[in-house]
């Protein structure tokens, strides 16, 4: 996580507009990247909210949008490629991370002198002590450009360690393998979501985990779920299309009453009866009046 002291971070005007994904993106997807940008320079390149992956009504409230807004603007970005994400569903910004990294590399140099410092302990065992304390003062009163140019006095670079995210799944499928299952991330069901509009992916996600977990043999490999789900998704999709609607057969205009009671108002009342109980009553009354 950054410090306070890092309030402030490196923009690339000319690698901002000559990225070709983004130039495929819109003014507002645009935009919400530049404000998942600012959250994750806070995260060592990583979009997270107290350290945790948000959700996305959490990240439509710290980006100040909707969900239905950064639902669809996100998808944008992973589909031209803007974002990227880690195999545990966290995006990221990935010229964000590299220069979070370097500035720790730097930093790390930095608590030795900014350059490695040569101690007596680089001198050879064929060095007396004399001469090693000789070389030692004189290695110190030497300025650091100095140094720093003799390749003998270089060491690598200190690698700092990878930043690792536990994010818990939006939702996890058995799988078979070296993984016993795999977890479905935010982004893509976002993503999908985009793609399917007339389709509610996470419910018909989760009828693909239940049918995993009635099937346990039909299981799949951790590399083969993304594969299943879009299969899954297109059949929900088609069979969720409305069916072409049937013709009405052609009727000529005019009443089409076929029940006793109907043919009997008509024929005694003109159709004036509002249903069958009325044509009773009025039968009725006929009767007694007779």
């Amino acid at each position: 996580m950054a410090v306070d002291r890092d309030a402030w971070m490196k923009f690339y005007p000319s690698d901002w507009r000559g990225d070709e994904g983004l130039a495929l993106c819109s003014y507002a997807a645009r935009g919400l990247w530049v404000e998942m940008m600012c959250l994750a320079h806070k995260e060592g390149g990583y979009i997270l909210l107290n350290g945790c992956q948000p959700s996305v009504k959490e990240l439509a409230r710290g980006t100040r949008g909707t969900p239905a807004e950064v639902t669809r603007l996100i998808a944008e970005l992973a589909r031209n490629k803007v974002l990227s994400i880690t195999p545990e569903g966290t995006m990221f910004s990935r010229r964000i991370v590299r220069d979070a990294k370097r500035r720790e590399t730097n930093q790390a140099n930095g608590r030795h002198g900014g350059h490695p410092a040569i101690t007596p302990k680089s001198v050879k065992p064929s060095v007396n002590r004399n001469d090693a304390e000789r070389l030692t003062e004189s290695v110190n009163t030497q300025k650091l450009e100095a140094r720093s140019q003799n390749p003998e006095n270089q060491i690598k670079s200190v690698s700092p360690e990878p930043l690792r995210v536990s994010v818990p799944a939006v939702l996890t499928f058995g799988t078979v393998g070296k993984a016993p299952e795999w977890g479905l991330s935010q982004p893509q069901i976002a993503e999908w979501s985009a793609l399917y509009p007339g389709l509610d992916v996470l419910t018909e996600c989760r009828k693909a985990a239940a049918w995993i977990g009635a099937n346990p043999h039909r299981r799949k490999t951790s590399s083969g779920m993304l594969k299943f789900l879009v299969g899954w998704l297109n059949r929900s999709s088609d069979s969720a299309r409305p069916s072409a609607p049937m013709r009405q057969p052609f009727h000529i205009a005019g009443p089409t009453r076929s029940e006793a009671w109907e043919v009997e108002c008509g024929r005694l009342h003109g159709f004036d009866c509002a249903g069958p109980q009325e044509h009773a009553a009025r039968m009725a009354q006929k009767a007694e009046a007779s």
